[in-house]
């Protein structure tokens, strides 16, 4: 039963929710539940990498990524770590800091973490299994010290000796299970039963069995470790009074789509929403998703194929050697092979002269002689069922390379160019890079870090051949329009992956700077804005260049957040115009990049999101009794969900019989995510309210309001 969904529509509005309470800065709830929206959002298939509040903010990645030093014991290493895999990425390099190095440094010999707490164990263990240490020794010791100190009830705690709960036993059978002990041990039965004999007649389960009533958070873990056991929650075996785990958590959710934390309480609900989608998905502790990885085979004298695959569920195959059939799982780098081949449509061989351990790869479109790599490292162990044994777990982005060998020894090559996009005869760069030495991994020791170093005399393939200098740089001047595959070999040395290049006529540019200009500091949104730009007049000779124009917000560093906005070329004067119409608001940082140069200044531009209206007007009386009442008036604008503060002003014009009396205003800033309450009295037969940006600029932010005298 393990992967059943038992709710879409359900899910759909608790990820609304989610998404709608992220922070410009990328977090949801905080940097601890930011991990378990991770976990959450990969279990149901979305992109943790694409979140984000608004195009070009942060996303929720990168806002793990800018925090992660609120990381400072085991589990918070272990929650971090689950985020990163359930996001596939490396938590052996993620940030380039080792999180799994820094957890595993807790690991006394025994277990992991404090001798008397247990929930670092569980955690820990989940937290080791997703990032591929499944047989490592700190898992094993750890399951066994996990098993023996279950409570008598069959339950854990999250200390020894203390009285057992669901959320700690939960956890303690999914990190069992993960580590592979059999569902039918005699622990996980007993551990099971505990669960059962702790639900309630509501059909959820509640933390203290003694006191506590049904709540998400131990009925949303409880269903995980259901499902891993190889149990349905639906069941009848956990049906109570017609009402299942699955009913009591359904019964817990918001109008706005968030789960409440039990049925009369509503705590902490980005936390509870984000444990609820997992078990509702039908998916338990660790969240592993298939990765997609970059695959090339690269044969004695040329690249067989190159591309990317995803990496999904067990493939069977036959050793042409015996005629045995296997089946394993296919992330592993022989699972890549597979995939790369049921794409490419080239043929490879495996013999199992030598299993057990592995089965090795015979002959690739009839070559022999083959070796892998994974990330410019050359592991110690075979790639299949000794890389699901002892190899860490792929991520996404991870590079397999299979190569022909003649000698064992060859290191690989590496590519990089500085432009991929040129005119005819304008010259770029491309940089020929190997790793420092030859990169090995043994099981006993962590994943080595990878230094990749210049390697000078290379050949480089482009429109003819060059020759890389000390620096492993090699100028490329291309004379003829067209597209190019380009790159690099050396003998005793593996081909590097190609680079396509783009060519097309014009004139080279002459490195040249450029002023930019916008036509307006303030736009409303929808509205266009001409972005104007010239060469520095000091600068006599020039050609037309391209120019790259990016925006992104003042506050994020460097250049990699930057979303580009067009590329095209400039006149024959080397000035330009182009018409932007930004497609959300916000305070924007302009810029450029052209021959070699950024521009030599930044526009800045503020695009406005108009308030939509006054939300509540309430008068204290439905009607005037004369027209010298006195009357207050307390109006209410909307949610400013701009991730800057908006400024207005509130002019209230009062008559009597027709005729001015009065004119008074209020000028005032609506705080980001925040709604702002005026509050006034006035004496008058009738009142009119208009909300304008400023005085100075009386344009209308909302409707005028009119209220009259009976």
């Amino acid at each position: 039963m393990v992967g059943q969904v038992f709710a879409f529509q359900e899910m759909g509005d608790a990820l609304d929710y989610l998404r709608g309470r992220q922070s410009f800065d990328g977090d949801i709830g905080g940097f601890a539940v930011s991990a378990w929206v991770v976990m959450a959002l990969a279990a149901s298939g979305e992109d943790p990498h694409e979140w984000r509040a608004d195009e070009g903010a942060p996303s929720i990645i990168d806002y793990l990524r800018d925090n992660s030093h609120m990381s400072d014991k085991p589990t918070d290493y272990e929650r971090f770590i689950l985020a990163l895999t359930a996001a596939k990425e490396n938590p052996r390099s993620f940030g380039g800091v080792d999180y799994l190095s820094k957890l595993m440094g807790y690991y006394d010999g025994g277990q992991i973490g404090d001798k008397e707490l247990l929930n670092d164990d569980f955690w820990g263990v989940l937290a080791l299994v997703s990032a591929g240490e499944r047989r490592s020794q700190i898992v094993q010791a750890s399951v066994e010290y996990i098993v023996d100190n279950q409570n008598n009830d069959g339950g854990w705690s999250f200390a020894i000796g203390r009285t057992s709960d669901v959320d700690d036993t939960a956890a303690a059978v999914m990190a069992l299970i993960s580590a592979e002990q059999d569902p039918g041990s005699e622990a996980i039965k007993k551990a099971v039963s505990y669960l059962k004999a702790s639900q309630r007649d509501d059909g959820g389960l509640p933390w203290d069995t003694v006191s506590d009533a049904s709540n998400a958070l131990s009925t949303s873990w409880a269903v995980g470790a259901i499902t891993a056991a190889g149990e349905d929650p639906t069941a009848a075996k956990w049906t109570v009074n017609n009402r299942n785990p699955i009913d009591f958590l359904l019964s817990l959710q918001d109008a706005d789509g968030a789960f409440k934390w039990t049925a009369t309480s509503r705590s902490r609900p980005e936390y509870t929403t984000s444990c609820v989608i997992p078990a509702l998905l039908g998916k338990s502790y660790p969240i592993v998703i298939d990765p997609k990885v970059t695959v090339r085979v690269e044969g004695e004298d040329s690249t067989i194929w190159s591309g990317t695959v995803s990496l999904s569920g067990d493939f069977t195959f036959t050793a042409h050697n015996s005629g045995n059939t296997y089946t394993m799982s296919a992330e592993s780098p022989l699972g890549a092979l597979e995939a790369a081949s049921n794409i490419g449509g080239f043929s490879y061989t495996v013999n199992d002269q030598w299993y057990p351990p592995d089965l090795f790869v015979n002959d690739i479109e009839g070559e022999t002689s083959w070796m892998f790599r994974v990330n410019g490292v050359s592991p110690w162990y075979g790639a299949g069922y000794s890389w699901l044994a002892s190899g860490p777990a792929l991520s996404n982005g991870d590079e397999i390379l299979w190569y022909y060998t003649s000698t064992w020894m060859e290191r690989p090559l590496r590519i990089s160019v500085s432009e991929t996009q040129v005119y005819v005869a304008e010259t770029f760069t491309v940089t020929v890079t190997t790793t420092e030495e030859d990169y090995y991994h043994d099981p006993a020791n962590p994943w080595p870090n990878v230094n990749w170093v210049p390697v000078s005399d290379a050949t480089v393939h482009a429109d003819k051949d060059y020759l890389t200098d000390t620096n492993g740089e090699a100028l490329i001047t291309i004379e003829t329009s067209g597209t190019y595959n380009v790159y690099a070999e050396k003998d005793s040395y593996i081909r590097s992956g190609k680079t396509q290049i783009h060519v097309e006529e014009g004139k080279p540019p002459i490195p040249c700077h450029v002023w930019l200009e916008v036509d307006k500091a303030v736009a409303p949104l929808g509205d266009s804005v001409v972005i104007s730009g010239r060469r520095d007049p000091e600068e006599q000779e020039f050609n037309p260049y391209r120019i790259h124009l990016y925006w992104k917000y003042p506050w994020q560093r460097g250049f990699s957040k930057a979303k580009l906005i067009e590329t095209f070329p400039s006149d024959e004067n080397g000035t330009f115009t182009y018409e932007w119409t930004p497609s959300v608001s916000g305070n924007f940082e302009i810029f450029g990049y052209a021959s070699g140069h950024f521009t030599v200044n930044s526009a800045f531009l503020k695009v406005v999101l108009p308030l939509s209206g006054v939300s509540t007007i309430d008068v204290t009386k439905a009607e005037f009794d004369s027209i010298s009442d006195i009357h207050s008036v307390n109006i209410t604008l909307r949610n400013n969900d701009q991730y800057f503060n908006h400024e207005f002003v509130l002019l209230i014009q009062v008559k009597n019989d027709g005729v001015v009396t009065s004119i008074t205003y209020v000028t005032d800033v609506i705080p980001r995510n925040q709604s702002k309450s005026i509050a006034f009295s006035v004496e008058g037969s009738k009142i009119e309210i208009y909300i304008w940006k400023s005085l100075d600029t009386p344009e209308p932010l909302t409707k005028m309001v009119i209220l009259n005298a009976a």
